[in-house]
């Protein structure tokens, strides 16, 4: 007999966000969610593993400050990492010493920014630091960057664009942009550069210019077509990021970037705007360490369409230890990732590839269904959205949840939580139970298996309570989970008093 129930669904989802009560989210809204992401169908997906990019740990096990695949020319190319006091190659799986005589800090506030002038590495770590290195070929080693004649020892970032090399916030002046030739990418006249009113904190091009970012300000230099003065500069908004290593610009020509209050969108004329506020407040970002966050970094995911920002959870954490994922296409905050410190990265071979932290060791990202073998914890929840109104009590009597078939079935956890009811565990089997009916089925005990690609199964909810909650929840090594929605089953009760808080 079919049950007298309304229903409240969960689902597709289009983002989560911590910074409003769970109560006022829209159904389509999580409030909470830990290595888990949202796909374009607003499907809840475990996130995918990670593994060592090379198994053997570099000898004293540094942190890898560095890394990324420098392309040469269109037939070489070799991934390369910055760890301690050496800059490797990875020669057929095996990390090679390509240092020769070059003195790199061992430190692991040192970071790297790298970029391809034109077929050769260059790489810079920082006013005060080591000077600029290159690396001109693959099966080769490292030199000293040539600086012309414009004394440039050091720098905080460097870039190669409009055919020139440029290096920016340099120990001639953390506000100067020194800019080679277009012929040669070690000349550098002593005049060469152009100036702006604050230290220079980061350095991407936008559209049709060169963006110089300070903290206070973001300045343009514009191409002039004037051999003599070659660029016009001009100041094109009134914030920019803090720190270097995170402003990135998406496949849309939009950069993102860091500040202490959460991360900024610029589209290179209108003011930037804040796109993080779905984490302010005290459910996130006041547990973020904002005195670490000059050292936060992010990098592109274009396969995913995503920008993953790496940022210190924890108010006395030093390092990266939480990404925050934008889908640039989607324009939705869709994941948080756990469980891994990481100090840089870069995304080549279609993967994002991250540094570890003092264990020598590069690891490979969105790949596999564990951490180098080892288990990870997942977890979303839901919107607490009255069904009815805050006002109508109702009865809760089960939750049907919709997933992806798969080839093996497990059990993952599903929780019930809400004001006035005792927090209920449950289970439901996900994957694929069910049996061929040609080649495993078995009277009396299979299933037959139809040609759908999704299953439904059901959980008991209980109590009497205005609002309800679901949270997923699964920690077993090799257990994906791909939930599309939720509906939640109830009985109206009606209007009625709350006198203590509790079950009553």
């Amino acid at each position: 007999m079919a049950i007298q129930a309304e229903g409240i669904q969960f689902g597709p989802w289009q983002t989560v966000n911590y910074s409003v009560p769970a109560i006022d989210l829209k159904p389509n809204v999580l409030s909470k969610i830990e290595n888990m992401y949202l796909d374009n169908a607003g499907s809840l997906n475990t996130r995918r593993g990670t593994a060592k990019y090379i198994s053997s740990a570099l000898s004293s096990s540094p942190s890898i400050v560095a890394t990324g695949k420098q392309r040469f020319t269109a037939s070489s190319s070799a991934v390369f990492a910055i760890a301690g006091d050496k800059f490797f190659e990875d020669v057929s799986g095996t990390w090679t010493d390509r240092t020769a005589s070059i003195s790199i800090t061992s430190h692991i506030d040192k970071y790297w920014v790298t970029t391809n002038a034109g077929g050769t590495l260059i790489a810079v770590n920082g006013i005060g630091n080591d000077a600029p290195i290159k690396w001109p070929a693959a099966a080769g080693n490292i030199a000293a960057a040539g600086m012309g004649s414009s004394g440039v020892t050091s720098a905080d970032s460097t870039i190669f664009w409009d055919n020139r090399l440029w290096y920016v916030s340099t120990n001639q002046g953390e506000r100067l942009a020194h800019y080679s030739s277009t012929t040669d990418i070690t000349s550098f006249g002593a005049n060469d550069y152009y100036i702006t009113d604050g230290q220079i904190t980061g350095v991407a091009p936008i559209k049709s210019f060169l963006g110089l970012h300070n903290e206070d300000g973001i300045w343009g230099l514009f191409p002039t077509g004037n051999a003599d003065i070659p660029y016009s500069i001009q100041r094109r908004a009134d914030r920019g990021t803090i720190s270097r290593r995170s402003l990135v610009t998406d496949e849309y020509g939009n950069q993102l970037f860091m500040r202490r209050d959460g991360i900024y969108e610029w589209g290179g004329s209108e003011p930037p705007q804040k796109v993080s506020g779905n984490f302010d407040g005290s459910e996130f970002w006041d547990y973020i360490n904002k005195d670490r966050l000059n050292y936060s970094f992010a990098h592109l995911v274009t396969s995913d369409d995503q920008v993953w920002f790496w940022v210190p959870y924890g108010t006395s954490q030093q390092y990266m230890n939480v990404a925050i994922v934008w889908n640039y296409k989607l324009r939705q905050w869709v994941g948080v990732y756990t469980g891994n410190t990481r100090i840089c990265g870069a995304y080549f071979e279609d993967l994002p590839h991250l540094g570890g932290n003092a264990d020598g060791l590069l690891f490979k990202h969105n790949t596999g269904t564990n951490d180098a073998s080892s288990a990870f914890t997942v977890k979303a929840t839901t919107a607490a959205t009255p069904p009815v109104s805050v006002a109508t009590r109702v009865r809760w009597l089960y939750a049907r949840h919709e997933f992806n078939a798969a080839d093996v079935a497990y059990d993952t956890s599903v929780y019930q939580t809400g004001p006035g009811i005792v927090t209920k565990g449950d289970t439901f089997q996900v994957g694929d139970p069910t049996d061929a009916l040609v080649t495993a089925f078995t009277i009396g005990s299979s299933s037959i298996r139809s040609a759908t690609t999704a299953f439904v199964n059901d959980t008991d909810l209980h109590g009497y309570s205005p609002v309800s909650q679901i949270r997923y929840e699964n920690s077993t090594l090799d257990q994906p989970i791909t939930v599309r929605r939720s509906m939640l089953m109830y009985k109206p009760i009606g209007p009625e008093t709350v006198r203590k808080l509790g079950v009553h």
